[in-house]
């Protein structure tokens, strides 16, 4: 078993990108002053892009318990109850993995490029 800290990470930075979001569009347009709602998300995007190739393993391997604590942290990063967070834990699921895979493919497109 991998365990799940990447996607702990994933999930982190994924929540601070969504609440940012949120707050930007209270007025319905987002501009520069809205900056400062992506500042959680900026310093969560190195740890959960570090090791992001770890993902999809992890996300072969989750036991129930912790499916749970990644929706549970989900639920806590946005402020949702548990049952509403488990509702989009597909999409979250496919969204880390969508992250993953497009990481990988522009980091290896960029070190072909170099070589």
């Amino acid at each position: 078993m991998l365990g799940i800290k990447e996607s702990k990470d994933m999930v982190s930075f994924i929540a601070s990108v969504i609440n940012g979001l949120g707050r930007s569009m209270e007025d319905g347009i987002i501009s520069w002053w809205d900056a400062r709602y992506f500042v959680d998300a900026f310093q969560k995007a190195a740890p959960a892009m570090k090791n992001a190739n770890e993902i999809i393993g992890e996300l072969k391997d989750y036991s129930d318990e912790e499916r749970t604590q990644l929706i549970n942290l989900f639920a806590e990063d946005c402020d949702l109850p548990f049952e509403k967070a488990e509702e989009v834990c597909e999409w979250l699921f496919e969204t880390m993995i969508s992250l993953t895979k497009t990481t990988q493919f522009v980091k290896a497109y960029k070190e072909s490029k170099v070589s």
